[in-house]
């Protein structure tokens, strides 16, 4: 049994009434838990009853008296039950406060920096495509021809298109394009003849170009509004950070591939801020941050954690 299954039936079964409060917290605590990693109900309630079915045997293989484990299993049902109740309204209340930042942050995705995105995408696909057809030329092992979703367009499409344009028909022809170039047309560049080969390319060159004017067409759509950048850094808003990790856990889960979380401490910037004055201390994050910014990749996400005068 899970170490964290264990505290938690601990905790059940051996409260004190003055711990009540503290039993309830750890129900909403953990129904919070389930709807920021997105585990859905029915799964958790399949669990709550394949938990209750194995104390029930427990019970009945361990009493003697003909009335003692029909008791003990109300008992056992009954505080499962609460326990279940209040989790699941935690993970309603959750789910609806993540359901409303998502779609914020979906907004906010759709209208950041668009321009100047359009351009640095464009010229990532096609730098992409380039290294591509050197590869081919020098004639390089298939098995380490780029792929298209590890490139840098990939990971930026992956990582904030998808998300940030769910549901555009558009969205679903380019990743199945994706697919096909990394899937079906790098592979058939492996053949011996020149004649598939060569079709092989000719069918990539056609999907890169298909994937710019899809692309194209998404981002006119969406409009220059900056509401959810810090006004000083430019970095994302701090409540986008939940969702953020949400999908970049499922992206996770999915894909069976691991991603970093890192914090990013400045040094000495309070005392900076109380020997040189808040201006000098709002030049340090704006410099933090275009530093970041410039020095890494397109899907990497930057959010400002901290107070400014902390």
């Amino acid at each position: 049994m899970n170490p964290s299954m264990r505290r938690w039936l601990s905790a059940m079964f051996s409260v004190e009434h003055a711990d009540f409060e503290a039993l309830v917290d750890l129900q909403e605590k953990v129904g919070q838990v389930h709807a920021r990693i997105d585990i859905p109900v029915n799964l958790v309630l399949s669990g709550a009853r394949q938990l209750k079915q194995s104390l029930y045997e427990q019970i009945n293989a361990s009493f003697k008296s003909p009335l003692s484990p029909g008791d003990a299993s109300v008992y056992v049902s009954d505080h499962i039950d609460m326990g279940m109740e209040i989790m699941s309204h935690a993970y309603s209340v959750a789910s609806d406060r993540n359901a409303r930042t998502e779609e914020a942050y979906k907004l906010f995705s759709l209208t950041q920096n668009i321009g100047d995105e359009r351009e640095r995408q464009r010229s990532a696909l096609l730098s992409w495509e380039n290294a591509l057809m050197f590869s081919v030329a020098v004639q390089q092992n298939v098995s380490q021809l780029p792929k298209l979703a590890n490139s840098e367009f990939g990971l930026w499409y992956f990582h904030k298109a998808c998300h940030a344009f769910e549901g555009a028909p558009e969205i679903i022809t380019i990743s199945r394009n994706i697919h096909q170039v990394d899937n079906e047309w790098l592979d058939a560049l492996a053949q011996s003849t020149t004649t598939e080969s060569m079709k092989a390319l000719s069918n990539i060159r056609d999907a890169t170009r298909t994937i710019l004017m899809l692309l194209e067409d998404v981002l006119k759509r969406a409009s220059s509004l900056e509401a959810g950048r810090d006004s000083l850094t430019r970095l994302l808003n701090r409540k986008f950070l939940s969702v953020v990790l949400s999908r970049e856990i499922e992206l996770a889960r999915h894909s069976e591939k691991c991603f970093a979380l890192l914090m990013v401490d400045i040094d000495h910037f309070k005392s900076i801020n109380d020997n040189y004055g808040h201006d000098a201390g709002d030049n340090v994050l704006q410099q933090v941050a275009s530093i970041l910014d410039r020095s890494t990749r397109g899907e990497i996400m930057y959010s400002e954690w901290e107070e400014k005068n902390s």
